[in-house]
């Protein structure tokens, strides 16, 4: 069972608040110059609040969408402390955030609050006690849903929460994910930085598909990010470059996926 790190509290919703989603002291912001102009700048704005999916087919999605949210991260100016829930298979299968690797972006590891639990219900319990407790700043849930448990209904929840508290939850999901309530649906693929030696270490790059926008239009942007600017910026890439959202998986992908299934049944 998760243990509750955050304890809960009362709070009475009112119409014209879930309508408003009035925003409290301490919610993230981001400033538009951060962004470049496109997509991510126009969507920029809706990360303020309101429950967003990062879709993940395999491991390769799971940790760019992961490396995109501590950019994210980097990039806000809220004080509070952020919550990562994650779910102990994803962590095992996908891996979990270094210290080390923090520190080195830049990033203080004592920024985030590490939560991890033992299923997907439980990530979704824990990510409503913190929105209710007010006392932070920003969540991310990671899960693997194989039984239809991330759906309208729960992502509905999260987003009058999100709305009363004037705070964004992310969730990183992989597994069958159906239709959900959630403001925008993003599919991210790693790409190689273009001024990088091949099988080097350069800035965090990414293809970010965003396939449901509740709020603008769906597209597509490639951008990298400078940790010592602390901003995104575009990439150009030749064609041959560019990563299909719909390649086949390759046997190491195919393995891990089949890892993650046998794991879900077994549970």
């Amino acid at each position: 069972m998760a243990t509750a790190l955050i304890p809960p509290c009362s709070m009475v919703y009112s119409g014209s608040d879930l309508e408003q989603g009035a925003r409290k002291v301490g919610a993230p912001a981001w400033s538009a110059e951060r962004f470049p102009k496109g997509l991510l700048r126009d969507v920029s704005t809706s990360f303020q609040d309101g429950v967003h999916l990062f879709a993940c087919s395999r491991v390769a999605n799971f940790i760019a969408s992961c490396s995109f949210l501590v950019s994210l991260l980097l990039c806000s100016t809220f004080l509070k402390k952020c919550l990562w829930v994650s779910q102990n298979l994803t962590r095992h299968e996908n891996g979990a955030l270094a210290g080390s690797g923090l520190c080195d972006m830049g990033l203080d590891p004592e920024r985030i609050l590490f939560v991890q639990v033992g299923n997907a219900s439980e990530v979704l319990w824990v990510l409503e006690q913190a929105l209710v407790s007010g006392a932070l700043g920003m969540v991310i849930g990671e899960l693997h849903d194989d039984r239809g448990i991330l759906d309208i209904k729960s992502t509905r929840r999260l987003n009058l929460r999100s709305y009363a508290a004037g705070m964004p939850v992310h969730l990183v999901a992989s597994g069958q994910i159906g239709a959900t309530a959630a403001l925008t649906r993003w599919a991210i693929h790693p790409v190689l930085h273009p001024t990088v030696p091949h099988r080097s270490i350069g800035w965090p790059s990414w293809r970010m598909d965003l396939n449901k926008n509740k709020k603008g239009q769906c597209g597509h942007q490639i951008v990298t990010f400078d940790p010592v600017k602390r901003e995104f910026f575009s990439l150009r890439l030749r064609s041959h470059e560019v990563p299909s959202p719909r390649h086949e998986l390759s046997e190491t992908g195919v393995v891990a996926l089949e890892a993650v299934q046998r794991r879900a049944d077994a549970r």
